[in-house]
């Protein structure tokens, strides 16, 4: 599949990602090198780093995300925000 590129406020690529028939995204940052997925499972969309760490996950139901020991950070989808080092180098 095609790469999509991610980009911050000011329109700079930060990163890119490529998307999988079977609804996976991989993320790659601004060299192209692989630095995490994210994985649907029910109603739930699992983050992952490059090494398939789980990092957390976003419950569709809630429209929360939560870290890999189930505390909820956030009251929405902030998923990518797990790869915002890897992304702003």
């Amino acid at each position: 599949m095609a790469m999509e590129a991610l980009k911050n406020k000011r329109g700079m690529t930060i990163g890119y990602t490529e998307s999988k028939l079977n609804g996976e995204v991989t993320i790659f940052d601004k060299r192209r090198v692989k630095i995490g997925m994210l994985k649907p499972q029910g109603n739930k969309l699992i983050a992952y780093d490059k090494v398939s760490k789980k990092l957390g996950y976003w419950d569709e139901r809630g429209d929360a995300t939560y870290d890999a020991k189930g505390k909820r950070i956030s009251r929405e989808n902030t998923l990518l925000g797990f790869y915002s080092d890897a992304l702003d180098d």
